[in-house]
């Protein structure tokens, strides 16, 4: 493991800002406010239905989309010469 991966619960900067501190987020709410928004954005630019439906209207949970597009990503043969 490398010196600069941190492998403990510190945070990264001595300047931290903890957005999330105190709120409570449903997931699947923000998910389904996405996918509505997401339909909208398919009915105004129909060049877009392909990926979007793909990533994002296709999939029942932000898991299961981030999974997907994950796993797609992996598959690719030219994702070694990125790197």
């Amino acid at each position: 493991m490398s010196e600069l991966q941190q492998t403990d619960a510190r945070p990264a900067s001595k300047n931290a800002v903890k957005l999330c501190e105190g709120k409570i987020a449903d997931i699947q709410n923000v998910w389904q406010l996405l996918r509505d928004e997401a339909r909208r954005a398919v009915s105004d630019e129909a060049c877009m239905a392909h990926l979007v439906e793909d990533v994002i209207l296709s999939r029942e949970t932000p898991a299961a989309a981030l999974g997907a597009r994950l796993a797609r990503r992996l598959g690719q043969t030219n994702i070694a010469e990125e790197f």
